[in-house]
């Protein structure tokens, strides 16, 4: 009597092992596409830090030739400097020219917006005082009139 119940009680141990033995297979297939997915993942993130690393080295030749430019145009300033300061040939070059033409349409154009401003303010500070005006003469005319 007790061997049976002993071989009950490990039939009864051993089908919790041997259904838990019966997962593994799927338990690994998960656990391979967890993987894959990480892998997948991580080329992603290597991927877009190739792309930021390209980009950066592009920002950094950008930012090199700007620098160039900068230095030209100083180097432009200070020759243009020199010719005046000779002041027996005075020439400009075309690019200050245009520079200096640019500079001064933007100078014109920013004292005609500037004077559009002014007249739109004076316009309504304007009609907001004869409105003003207007109130007043109303409210003397109609206590001079309401009395009598």
């Amino acid at each position: 009597m007790r061997t049976i119940s002993v071989l009950i009680a490990l039939l009864l141990l051993a089908q919790p092992a041997s259904a838990k033995l019966a997962d593994i297979p799927k338990q690994l297939k998960d656990l391979n596409e967890s993987i894959q997915e990480l892998t997948d993942s991580m080329n992603q993130i290597d991927q877009n830090f190739s792309q930021l690393e390209e980009e950066l080295e592009y920002t950094n030749l950008y930012l090199s030739l700007l620098y160039k430019k900068i230095g030209l145009l100083s180097t432009l300033v200070l020759n243009l400097n020199r010719t005046i300061d000779k002041k027996t040939n005075i020439t400009i070059p075309k690019e200050i020219n245009l520079m200096m033409t640019t500079l001064i349409a933007l100078l014109i154009a920013q004292i005609a917006l500037n004077c559009i401003l002014i007249i739109f303010v004076v316009w309504w500070w304007y009609g907001r005082k004869n409105k003003e005006i207007d109130r007043n003469f109303e409210r003397n005319l109609s206590r001079r009139s309401g009395p009598q």
